[in-house]
């Protein structure tokens, strides 16, 4: 994750900005698109749903009429109560054939039940040879409720197949018991009127009892429902069946054979029976191909016409930001100047304005450091030269009289000498730095200097490493460090006291250990010590730096990684540690 970041990071404005409004640009087009082509489709699938529904309700009302049309044909028939009568017979099978040749979309067969088990029939010929054993049942059903026209269950019948048959007793004006009139509806021809309303290659339908009995179902041919293979007639599968017969009416949804199925099912009409339309989910989603290959054809043409409007206002916005980062890549040497303007008038016209004015104003103020710089070694070189104190040469010099009474003539030489030397150092030389071995030569004619003054009382051990005596140092770094040993440190002693002076390189830097065994300081005193203004100086040493200012310098020099470092235990001693870079090069 943290590579990925660091790699977007690394990209230009162009590409970034390029790469953003693309992408906002097109996740709100397809995300729009998207939500427009998932609302033509429900709304397709919601069409599609509702002409299924107005085609189921159209069927169930062609089934009432139907059904009405039957009641009518056993009405009238009833109500001929001649047919009944003894010597009829003839009379009695031409009125049932006239019926059913009239009526031939509706009866599958007639009967006429008279009240001493006399058969009529519309087909009396088949029912002499064949029979009809539910006669019996349906002529009690028609005497159970003499006022009212009774319909059967589901059966299959000799001379009608598959059918429901509606059955009305007969009696004359005094009530008596005449027969009952017999219809059995012709369910072949009422599927074959349904059947190319609901079926075709992506619905199918089936017909149920109130109880779950099919009272039609499609052939084995319809791969849309689970059928039991190797069965016949054709049944649907137990499981499939009760899961049908347990919708709800409305719109749900059912697991088919191969797909999943949108099921509209119609509530029970007189005869108990539902209708249950069955329409494939992949239909709708295959009905809305078009609108996919629409929508395609359109995000293609957009993404394209976007890329080139995106690239074209990136590179508008950024071109001029473009040349001013190539401008100042090329800015090594600020020296140097170069040509930069622009037309433009908006934010990046003022951009252009704003860097060639700062341009302008870093190169005086580069020239203005320069100077300042110039006058700040100059300015150095005489406060350096400046700080040696008066009353350090007059003690000097008094301790040189001091010696010539005495007739010290080989002490006095060498003071003078030591003394001329240290003089030399601090006037004659121009360059604030000085090599170690000089800076080295010049601290051994002050220590030499404060013996004579102090009787022999400071021993001095330099152990220096050969390879660095050439090292570049500040002037004036090492003596402040070893005169404030000698004031602090050893000037407190009873007895004589020694300065020892380490250097070696270690890496890259040399360091530079001072080490006094006087008197040590506490922490709070080595605080102080690195805080002491100019001003706090004692006035006969040999000059007001204090180890603040020696500090500052290497660190103003070198850096903060060098410097001063102090540790000091009172009553043991002090060591304080010079680490400057090893020939490095002063700015």
């Amino acid at each position: 994750m943290r590579q990925a970041i660091e790699w977007f990071q690394g990209w230009s404005i162009a590409t970034k900005q390029f790469v953003f409004l693309f992408l906002v640009t097109a996740v709100l087009f397809f995300s729009l698109a998207t939500l427009n082509l998932r609302e033509a489709e429900a709304l397709y699938r919601d069409q599609v749903i509702h002409d299924s529904e107005v085609l189921l309700t159209r069927t169930a009302d062609l089934i009432e009429s139907y059904l009405d049309n039957v009641n009518n044909v056993l009405l009238m028939l009833s109500s001929n109560q001649e047919l009944f009568a003894e010597g009829n017979e003839t009379q009695s099978v031409q009125t049932l054939r006239n019926y059913a040749k009239s009526n031939s979309s509706l009866i599958g067969a007639l009967y006429l039940i008279r009240s001493d088990g006399k058969v009529y029939s519309n087909q009396q010929a088949f029912y002499d040879i064949m029979g009809h054993p539910h006669l019996q049942q349906l002529t009690e059903l028609a005497r159970a409720n003499t006022s009212l026209i009774s319909v059967s269950g589901l059966y299959n019948s000799p001379l009608a197949g598959p059918t429901v048959a509606y059955t009305k007793a007969i009696v004359n004006e005094r009530n008596e018991y005449l027969g009952a009139a017999v219809l059995e509806i012709n369910l072949n021809l009422l599927y074959t009127r349904i059947a190319p309303l609901l079926i075709n290659s992506h619905q199918t339908f089936v017909m149920l009892t109130k109880t779950g009995q099919p009272v039609y179902l499609p052939g084995t041919q319809d791969d849309m429902l689970l059928f039991q293979r190797a069965v016949y007639p054709p049944q649907l599968t137990g499981e499939f069946m009760t899961r049908v017969s347990d919708l709800p009416f409305g719109v749900s949804h059912i697991q088919g054979a191969k797909d999943q199925l949108v099921t509209l099912k119609s509530a029970y009409n007189r005869l108990g029976w539902s209708v249950v339309l069955f329409i494939e989910e992949s239909y709708f989603y295959q009905a809305a191909q078009k609108l996919h290959k629409n929508f395609s054809s359109a995000g293609i043409v957009w993404l394209l016409t976007l890329l080139f409007c995106t690239y074209m206002m990136s590179r508008y916005f950024t071109s001029p930001i473009r040349t001013l980062v190539q401008k100042m890549d090329h800015l090594r040497d600020f020296s140097t100047t170069f040509a930069l303007s622009t037309a433009r008038k908006d934010e990046i016209g003022r951009l252009y304005g704003s860097y060639k004015a700062m341009i302008n104003r870093i190169h005086f103020l580069i020239k203005e450091v320069k100077e300042v710089e110039e006058r700040k070694k100059e300015t150095e070189l005489k406060m350096l030269q400046s700080q040696i104190a008066p009353h350090f040469i007059y003690n000097t010099l008094a301790c040189v009289s001091s010696l010539a009474k005495l007739n010290k003539q080989q002490e006095v030489v060498q003071t003078i000498k030591s003394l001329v030397g240290l003089l030399s150092f601090s006037f004659d030389r121009i360059s604030s730095v000085v090599r170690l071995k000089d800076e080295l030569e010049m601290l051994r004619m002050y220590v030499q200097i404060q013996n004579v003054r102090s009787g022999d009382k400071i021993g001095y051990v330099e152990l220096c490493d050969p390879e660095i005596v050439s090292c570049p140092i500040l002037k004036l770094t090492l003596q402040p460090i070893v005169e404030n040993a000698i004031f602090h440190g050893l000037a407190r002693r009873k007895t004589a006291g020694v300065v020892t002076l380490r250097a070696f390189m270690r890496g890259d830097q040399v360091n530079i250990y001072i080490h006094d065994n006087g008197m040590g300081m506490t922490p709070e005193a080595v605080r102080r010590l690195l805080q002491e203004s100019p001003s706090q100086r004692v006035a006969s040493r040999f000059t007001s730096i204090g180890l603040k200012n020696v500090n500052e310098r290497i660190q103003l020099h070198y850096g903060e990684r060098f410097g001063l470092k102090i540790r000091s235990t009172p009553e043991i001693g002090t060591t304080v540690r010079i680490s400057i870079p090893h020939r490095a090069e002063i700015s």
